[in-house]
């Protein structure tokens, strides 16, 4: 036991130390480059929105989007893993690419999440998705708007409204498999936020925080391990 020990913390001294040293680096250096372009036009153009305007965009910005920047690393940290974590939110694509990469990964390997080896698929996997999408991107930048074109347009109707239910679906599925109890909760949480009608960032923290708790209550009174 004391061997399984040191071995697991010796990974974790190993890779945590990097992962969080390169992580926070990344995302401080992408942040601020996203206030180039801006600030570029500021400095080269002259060209400024009034300080009234700025802070106007920024608190729709917040109310729209402020709840996700705390639901969605708690959420989605389960799947991810420490490493996996940070590339997530550098490059994007959480819900739609990311959680379906890592999630399968782990699936079709049969690791448990949480593990030190999840994190290393985690982080292969997550790796892996984002030179698909780049490739898959470039593609779409250079070939896109012929493609589209040619596409009709109940065909791209479909595709807008109804592929990212479709993932979720999909990963509810599997999850569902796995977890028969916490898939009950988790649908009636839904469907009880829905059916009182909450804002989307409402919507999200009732099905996420609710989940923690219900499965902490679940997991107290021994209903699962």
């Amino acid at each position: 036991m004391n061997n399984v020990f040191e071995r697991n913390q010796a990974f974790h001294d190993a890779w945590d130390k990097k992962t969080i040293r390169i992580g926070f680096w990344s995302l401080l250096i992408a942040c601020a480059a996203s206030f180039a372009p801006p600030v570029l036009l500021w400095l080269i153009w002259g060209i400024i929105p009034p300080i009234g305007t700025l802070l106007e965009a920024w608190k729709l910005i917040l109310l729209a989007y402020g709840a996700f920047h705390i639901i969605e690393p708690i959420s989605y940290y389960s799947v991810y893993g420490l490493s996996g974590t940070y590339m997530s939110f550098l490059s994007g694509n959480n819900s739609n690419m990311r959680v379906p990469a890592a999630s399968t990964a782990q699936d079709i390997l049969g690791i448990e999440p949480g593990t030190d080896k999840a994190e290393i698929v985690t982080t292969l996997a997550i790796a892996g998705s984002v030179i698909v999408n780049l490739c898959v991107l470039f593609i779409g930048i250079v070939f896109g708007a012929q493609i589209v074109a040619h596409i009709p347009e109940n065909i791209k109707n479909g595709l807008s409204n109804y592929i990212l239910p479709t993932m979720f679906g999909a990963l509810y599925a599997t999850m569902a498999v796995k977890d028969k109890y916490m898939a009950v909760v988790c649908l009636v949480l839904c469907i009880v936020a829905k059916l009182i009608g909450l804002p989307s960032w409402a919507f999200l923290i009732i099905a996420v925080f609710g989940s923690i708790g219900a499965s902490r209550i679940l997991y107290v009174k021994g209903i699962i391990k």
